[in-house]
């Protein structure tokens, strides 16, 4: 259950890059409140990722696929930077030891990194939207507010590795 919210929030997140296209906040550089979304979605990666281990890549490739359907550019571009961090937090997530917060913690970071900097290079690319150190800060905060969550949540124990529920 928990992959197939983590495909339903890549397509999620992909619809809302286009529903809300970016916007240049009064500091400078690209921001799209999407990015807000996107977050929640690598939070969704380590949980699908406790559900079916190392596959979790095609879960990823799955939201991508779907997203080209309805905007190859951009299935492109997101997959690419997706899947990039999506190594990065696999190789993170699993060596890191610790609580599953922890580990999350973690992954997030060095994923958010990754993500945001490839993404920023792929619509540079293929959009035309100039890099800029600004949209990269602005992105990357955006996406670690999710992390947000997990400080003030309650503790609860790491779902089991194969848990459905």
């Amino acid at each position: 259950m928990r992959t197939l919210l983590y495909v339903l929030s890549i397509i999620a997140v992909n619809a809302a890059f286009v529903v809300f296209p970016p916007v240049r906040p009064p500091w400078g550089g690209v921001f799209s409140f999407a990015t807000l979304l996107v977050g929640a979605t690598f939070i969704l990666r380590d949980y699908a990722q406790q559900e079916i281990g190392g596959k979790v890549w095609l879960a990823s490739l799955a939201g991508a696929l779907i997203t080209a359907a309805f905007n190859p550019r951009l299935a492109l571009v997101s997959g690419g930077a997706f899947f990039a961090a999506e190594l990065l937090d696999q190789l993170v997530f699993t060596k890191v030891r610790g609580s599953f917060r922890a580990r999350v913690l973690w992954s997030q970071l060095a994923g958010v990194a990754l993500d945001t900097g490839a993404f920023l290079v792929g619509i540079a690319f293929a959009l035309g939207i100039p890099w800029s150190w600004a949209s990269y800060l602005t992105m990357s905060a955006g996406k670690l507010a999710a992390l947000s969550y997990l400080a003030v949540a309650r503790r609860r124990p790491a779902p089991p590795r194969g848990a459905l529920a």
